[in-house]
């Protein structure tokens, strides 16, 4: 699938098609004037020289998502400030039959001085039309706005044609990643272009930096990008062109001070993020990219972009406060309140270390091996007569890759077994590969994009919340890397769902999980105590959408039986009390739990069990109350309450906001599409 990406240099074309709207325009070629022009560095931008058109795809979304401006305007009468049709007036471009497509909004507070707004600087601002912003490509991307500026000469009495006044562009999408996080790289995969990169090699699943750039030795680069891309919207620009006569003039950073001052205008509180990958030539290197980053993982695969640096573009964009964000190839620059400051010193800006040549390689016999027993076969045969301190054992593919890596990336723990009783085996495990990991860092990572996508063929398929655990043989992987001995199948469980906090339940239910469970259920069960007093009637008029996930023929009997209505906020209380004692709160535990409570209270249980009352129905609406209150699908109400009672320091894990996982687990499967809604498709990426 081709990517139309641009050069961030020289000026192109982007083929029309039938069912999208063209984003640039071929700039045309330089008439004969131009060679009359004075050397480009003796002139910097000037507004008589130079306009600056802003060209936004979509006026709907805006007037959705913009923030609203508070001014003078909102005392008067709203009807004084209606055009006769109801809809903002338009101007034409100051370059008439130059940009048809998107007139120049006159009276558009955001943009333009008016009454009670008079510290906004004018901006010429047009929306595309609405009769072709319904065929845009982005356009069932309500979190996705593009936004182009457009530079233009002033016009000239000899130029024949309006568009030789075209001579630059600067292409940017706004993501309003808050509006999705519970689904980021789902609906990140929807654009298919560098936006899809970016989110997959920047963002964890919920639109977090991942912690491998925060943390992790190599990657983590300068070390300064912590928090400072987990929250506010992204401004990625993908485009800066500028016509060669026009270059060091300071076109292209004015396009991009342009970029911002909208942004500031379109985010709340002025809060934004804007991120860049300056690479002057991106099309040969997207499809590397999209299988290094969405197929595969751990280092098997490495493009060869990855270890470039662009001479001109990467000190262009540090010149206007880029930054590299850890060891990647993007570059950041944050927007807070408005004020757009480097998050360090342009000296500081670190640059990857370059790769050295691989000499010690690996024969083919060892690389080439495709099974556990196989390649336990190549490894035994080759080293059959190597010395235990020969560098031999240290030896790499090309991409790095030990042979623990090669053992543990194919997920093959005869080999590992046998390669951690070799004498080289301490070494091998602080090797890096070409990525970076040490294995079982690779192995790791590996196994965080196999959970969320699949390769199908020539396509990578994204798979949201299908994840049910790692295989065995995996999970012996990682105990092996890890030096934990294994004595049963039981043992593996800890391995199994990805906990990254070691203190996980059952390997999947951590204290973060837990914490939202038990307030969940607690609070439910304390409201619905203080509706025992009702008669039946009134008891399921008010608990109301807290009976949505029982059967109909247990609400029939709340109504009738008072008993039952007890039996009701009994299973609340078992449910807290496995979250408790740390035990999964499946029905079969808290049954268990139940036959304890029914030495007190033998009517209410068997009662309680005799009419069928559904234990899934229960666990399933502690489970949607949870995620209601949840940092990343819900409102953040959880993450106040933490703090309330000392909680929220609490270790984070990759676990924390895995409702789907734990309700498959415990055995409530038919929650998962109240808790997975809007993810439950699969979106297939060509790899050519």
């Amino acid at each position: 699938m081709k990517t139309n990406k641009r050069r961030l240099e020289d000026d192109c074309t982007v083929s029309p098609s039938a069912s999208k709207v063209r984003r640039t325009t071929r700039a045309s070629d330089a008439n004969e004037t131009l060679a009359q022009l004075p050397q480009p560095s003796s002139h910097p931008v000037s507004a008589e020289r130079f306009k600056f058109k802003v060209r936004i795809h979509s006026r709907q979304k805006a007037e959705a998502l913009d923030p609203k401006l508070f001014t003078a305007l909102a005392e008067e009468n709203p009807l004084d400030h209606v055009s006769p049709t109801g809809s903002a007036e338009f101007k034409d471009s100051q370059d008439n039959g130059f940009d048809d497509d998107y007139p120049t909004v006159a009276d558009d507070p955001q943009y333009q001085p008016m009454p009670g707004n008079d510290a906004v600087e004018p901006l010429d601002v047009g929306y595309l039309r609405d009769d072709l912003a319904e065929y845009d490509e982005f356009t069932g991307m309500p979190w996705l706005e593009a936004i182009d500026v457009v530079a233009t000469r002033a016009r000239s009495v000899i130029d024949a044609e309006p568009s030789t006044s075209r001579v630059g562009f600067c292409g940017a999408k706004l993501i309003r990643r808050s509006k999705f996080r519970s689904s980021f790289h789902y609906q990140m995969c929807k654009p298919f272009d560098e936006s899809t990169l970016m989110a997959f090699d920047l963002f964890d699943q919920h639109g977090r930096l991942k912690e491998t750039y925060k943390l992790h030795e190599c990657l983590k680069g300068s070390g300064v990008w912590q928090e400072q891309l987990d929250e506010h919207e992204i401004l990625l620009i993908e485009d800066v062109t500028v016509d060669k006569q026009y270059r060091r003039r300071g076109l292209g950073t004015a396009m991009v001070r342009t970029l911002f001052e909208v942004a500031r205008r379109k985010t709340k509180g002025a809060n934004f993020v804007a991120v860049v990958w300056p690479h002057s030539s991106k099309d040969p290197h997207f499809q590397d990219l999209l299988k290094t980053i969405l197929w595969t993982s751990g280092g098997l695969f490495r493009a060869k972009v990855l270890d470039q640096c662009d001479p001109a573009a990467t000190p262009w964009a540090r010149s206007l406060g880029f930054r590299r964000i850890g060891s990647s190839m993007w570059f950041g620059l944050p927007c807070i309140a408005g004020n757009i400051t480097a998050v360090l010193p342009i000296e500081d800006d670190r640059d990857p270390q370059v790769l050295d040549r691989v000499e010690n390689i690996l024969p083919t016999l060892v690389t080439s091996a495709r099974s556990d027993k196989q390649f336990l076969a190549a490894v035994r045969k080759h080293y059959r007569h190597v010395e235990a301190n020969d560098l031999q054992w240290l030896a790499t593919d090309h991409e790095k890759n030990t042979l623990l890596h090669l053992a543990s990336l194919q997920f093959f723990p005869k080999s590992l077994a046998w390669i951690m009783k070799q004498s080289c085996s301490d070494p091998l495990l602080k090797m890096r590969n070409s990525s970076w990991f040490e294995p079982l860092e690779a192995l790791l990572q590996k196994l965080e994009i196999m959970r969320t996508r699949a390769v199908v063929g020539d396509s990578v398929v994204f798979k949201a919340n299908a994840f049910r655990g790692h295989t065995l043989n995996q999970a012996r992987c990682i105990a092996l890397l890890k030096n934990v001995e294994i004595d049963s199948e039981e043992d593996l469980e800890q391995f199994r769902y990805g906990c990254t906090c070691n203190k996980c339940s059952y390997g999947y239910i951590s204290p973060r999980m837990r914490f939202s469970l038990f307030i969940a259920a607690s609070m439910e069960s304390s409201r619905l105590e203080d509706l025992l007093e009702l008669s039946g009637s009134d008891f399921l008029m008010e608990c109301d959408w807290g009976l949505f996930h029982l059967p109909k023929y247990s609400r029939k009997y709340l109504e009738r039986y008072e008993v039952m209505r007890k039996g009701l906020v009994a299973v609340y209380r078992r449910f807290e009390e496995c979250l408790i004692d740390r035990e999964e709160p499946t029905k079969r535990t808290i049954k268990v739990y139940m036959e304890f409570d029914a030495e007190e209270q033998p009517h209410l249980v068997y009662t309680f069990f005799r009419n069928k009352a559904n234990i899934a129905g229960v666990a399933s609406t502690v489970l949607e109350l949870a995620s209601w209150s949840d940092e990343i699908r819900g409102d953040g109400s959880i993450q106040e309450l933490r703090e309330d009672v000392g909680t929220e320091h609490d270790p984070t894990c990759r676990n924390d906001h895995e409702f789907v996982l734990v309700a498959r687990k415990c055995g409530y499967a038919g929650i998962v599409k109240w808790l997975s809604i809007g993810t439950l498709a699969n979106i297939s990426l060509p790899l050519a």
